[in-house]
């Protein structure tokens, strides 16, 4: 037998359509306790004809129905099939290649069942499948503690289940309903004795009766005999009527036509559209996924664009206090740049003097060598005279006879020697004078190199402070181009974030219309205060944690007041905006702290209540206790 796959709609834990395939070889269906794994051998055993809800594991068969949640309603029936490939005749009385086994059920309690989608009964369910060996009873669905029940079982219950497994229950099965045929057969005898006993009783009267019956049908032979006689004379006067009766009959017939061609049409929608509506519910069951992860990656968004809006405020004031300090330096640089320039024509100054004074020290040692030259000339010629003088005198002692005729000479002499103190006298003063002129130029010249190096040192320094201001500056102009690159990057990221949140984007297609229509209706507007998203706030290691608790329900709207949601609730059918859960303020009723939760709160790893770990406005206490107080 090859099981290809089933189909549950509504069947207990499947609220929405499921298919589930079955391929070749061995398919495993896994999963912690509580998902759903034993509902669908459940469901393949109700399908089978299962009429037991204890079975089931219920108290009554409507238990199978989907009985809804806190974010869903319940539904009002269930349906389960199952696919079978009859390519090998499996199903000996089906001639079809494919065998759909369906069965429904209505919270009212009728059941139906159906094969290939044809209107069926169980027992036409149950034969089909006797015809390959299989039942609910069987070997072919093995519970949990099936086998220790088989194995400790009895021998004739064990012999029950082989004998289905080798088809012959499906044999029994048709002897029980043949032998309550002849049973039923014998009883109908039994009845057909007793009436004929009365009927012989009443032979007599009945044969009168039935001389009536013969007078009866002659007389009616007759009147059916005159009838027609009257017909047909209604008929030949009644033309005109027959015509526009057939040409009523014609357009009827056209008509029937038309409307059946429209039935295959419709039928063909029909069939599309089915197709499109699972298509359409497996693409809003990922659509539910997509938007509950751009609902938590929006809260995460909103929580980058405060932290891009922080540091866009730290980046400006950065920004102006850089500003203010570039600007300082600027002032420097420029009050430096002067102070150098300055520096620098004093510079040229000190050089050109310092070249001046090296000019006329070099003059006045050329000049200062003449003097001593000359001097050292004249000091030679002094002791040249001196020694003259000396000889002279002595001469004069030899000559102090030649007095008379020496006085001349003497006197000249005399002069001479006069002439040769004064030159020696100022001489000596001008030597005097040039080394003290010597002296003070030495200090000068030693006072100038002084002061030309203290001046090459500033200059060094200034050119040091100058180069580092213009590192500073071009670091400084650095930092400012990546802040506003930064400052750029975070104001585009808050304007595409601001976009997505005005846009709803992430939000149901519902919620998104209703929210976008009440920007521009004032008074829809006035009746809405916000998402459930949008009301309230946690720090980022509660997040996960508060989106699961909240689950679907941060897409909800709240309102103040009931009457607001049913205003918006009209004003959705009107516009056929979809479906939209609302919650009021004054009428959700918050969740009361019971024994259960002060219990939890005390134990070991708890970290508190939800509604402690969020931040929200005090007039949505209600719903924020009423999602989050349990």
């Amino acid at each position: 037998m090859n099981f290809e796959k089933i189909e549950m709609a509504g069947f207990k834990s499947f609220a929405d359509k499921v298919e589930i395939h079955f391929d070749n070889g061995v398919t495993g269906i896994v999963g912690p306790n509580g998902c759903g794994k034993s509902n669908i051998a459940d469901a393949i055993r109700w399908v089978l004809g299962e009429q037991s809800a204890k079975s089931l594991r219920g108290s009554s068969m409507t238990d199978v129905i989907f009985n809804g949640t806190q974010n869903r309603k319940s539904l009002s029936y269930c349906e389960v099939s199952l696919y079978f490939d009859n390519s090998t005749k499996i199903f000996k009385s089906s001639e079809y290649n494919e065998v759909i086994l369906t069965r429904k059920l209505f919270r009212s309690g009728e059941s139906q069942y159906f094969v290939n989608k044809q209107a069926a009964l169980r027992r036409d369910i149950v034969n089909l499948l006797h015809e390959c060996g299989v039942s609910k009873d069987g070997y072919s669905i093995i519970s949990q503690g099936k086998v220790s029940e088989i194995l400790s079982s009895k021998p004739e219950d064990r012999r029950a289940i082989f004998e289905e497994a080798v088809g012959i229950a499906a044999t029994k099965a048709k002897k029980i309903e043949t032998e309550r045929k002849i049973e039923r057969a014998h009883e109908n005898l039994q009845r057909i004795f007793d009436v004929t006993t009365v009927l012989g009783k009443n032979l007599e009267p009945l044969s009168r009766a039935a001389e009536k019956t013969r007078k009866f049908l002659q007389y009616s032979e007759e009147l059916k005999y005159h009838e027609i006689n009257n017909y047909l004379y209604k008929y030949d006067n009644a033309s005109i009527i027959k015509d526009k009766i057939n040409l009523r009959i014609s357009g009827l017939l056209e008509e029937i036509q038309l409307r059946s061609d429209d039935l295959a049409k419709t039928e063909d929608d029909y069939a599309r559209h089915m197709d499109d509506l699972s298509a359409s519910d497996k693409r809003i069951y990922e659509l539910h996924e997509e938007i509950l992860e751009k609902s938590l990656s929006q809260e995460k968004l909103e929580g980058e664009t405060k932290i891009y809006q922080e540091k866009i405020s730290f980046f400006k004031s950065e920004i102006s206090r850089v500003t203010d300090e570039v600007n300082s330096l600027l002032e420097k640089r420029e009050n430096n740049n002067a102070a150098i320039e300055n520096k620098k024509q004093l510079l040229t100054i000190y050089r050109i003097e310092k070249d001046k004074i090296a000019d006329n020290i070099r003059n006045l040692n050329n000049e200062l060598t003449k003097v001593l030259s000359a001097i050292s000339v004249d000091e030679n010629a002094a002791s040249a005279a001196q020694s003259t003088l000396l000889k002279a005198a002595e001469d004069m002692a030899d000559l102090s006879k030649n007095l008379g005729s020496l006085d001349k000479e003497k006197s000249f002499v005399t002069d001479q020697q006069r002439e040769l103190i004064n030159k020696i006298s100022s001489l000596t003063a001008i030597r005097q004078q040039l080394d003290g002129e010597k002296s003070r130029i030495v200090t000068e010249i030693a006072k100038n190199e002084t002061a030309m190096s203290e001046l090459s040192a500033k200059i060094e320094a200034l050119e040091k402070d100058v180069s580092s201001t213009n590192n500073a500056i071009s670091a400084i102009d650095n930092k400012i181009y990546r802040l506003n690159m930064d400052i750029n990057s975070c104001e585009t990221n808050k304007r595409i974030y601001e976009g997505l949140k005005d846009s709803f984007e992430g939000y149901p297609n519902s919620v998104k219309r209703l929210m976008i229509s009440a920007k521009e209706n004032s008074l829809l507007n006035s009746r809405i205060k916000g998402v459930v998203a949008s009301l309230i706030k946690t720090d980022k290691k509660y997040e996960i944690a508060v989106e699961t608790a909240l689950g679907n329900a941060v897409q909800n709207i709240v309102t103040a007041t009931p009457e607001d949601a049913k205003y918006l609730i009209e004003y959705l059918k009107k516009s056929e905006g979809g479906r939209v859960t609302f919650l009021p303020v004054s009428s959700v009723k918050p969740h009361m702290d019971g024994a259960d939760i002060i219990k939890a709160l005390v134990s070991k790893g708890a970290l508190g209540l939800a509604t402690k770990l969020v931040q929200y406005d005090e007039y949505y206490e209600n719903v924020v206790r009423y999602l989050l107080g349990n």
